[in-house]
């Protein structure tokens, strides 16, 4: 599978597409001229490298609607990207809920959502050892929760009953831990 995000070269790396250009630059993750920030660039490398993993998800998956679940979103890279894939690429409907402790966090990813027009995409503050997730989760995703995150993560995926769920935990390179939920639980 091709790059979904950028290319790799270094001082050089641009987004494909002059839309996801525009998108980017809104939120300062590209220079003026278009260009991917540097200190951006390994970001970027690893959630395009996320996406690959978890595209199959989303091309085999049925469901009128996918809602992802978006666990330790921090600042909401992962979420932003996936939206644009799977609304965009995929050309399906979907809806993200992107779910941090950190307020300030959340506020900002409120306020990128806003100004891109992204009306399908809702940020939560909230704690992952109380919180209540919809019951119509397609999957969860999580990618480096730090400390216990990734372990609420997966709890969580499985209180939603998510059809799957995908994590990668921040203290390991390439980790992929994948569960898939059993029909028989939804």
């Amino acid at each position: 599978m091709p790059p979904i995000l950028c290319s790799t070269a270094a001082g050089s790396t641009s987004f494909a597409s002059i839309r996801r250009r525009r998108s980017c630059a809104r939120s300062a993750s590209l220079t003026a001229d278009g260009k991917l920030k540097n200190d951006m660039i390994r970001k970027y490398n690893q959630i395009d490298h996320y996406v690959e993993l978890v595209a199959p998800m989303f091309e085999q998956d049925d469901s009128d609607e996918i809602v992802l679940l978006d666990c330790a979103c921090g600042k909401s890279y992962l979420s932003f990207v996936m939206n644009y894939y799977i609304h965009e690429v995929l050309h399906r409907r979907c809806r993200v809920i992107g779910v941090d402790i950190n307020e300030h966090v959340i506020d900002e990813s409120r306020a990128m959502a806003k100004r891109l027009g992204y009306h399908n995409m809702s940020f939560q503050c909230a704690d992952l050892r109380v919180y209540q997730p919809p019951k119509n989760v397609t999957a969860v995703i999580s990618l480096h929760a730090c400390d216990i995150a990734t372990d609420l993560a997966l709890a969580t995926a499985l209180r939603a009953r998510a059809k799957t769920s995908r994590a990668c935990p921040a203290v390991t390179r390439n980790c992929s831990i994948s569960i898939p939920c059993p029909a028989s639980n939804r």
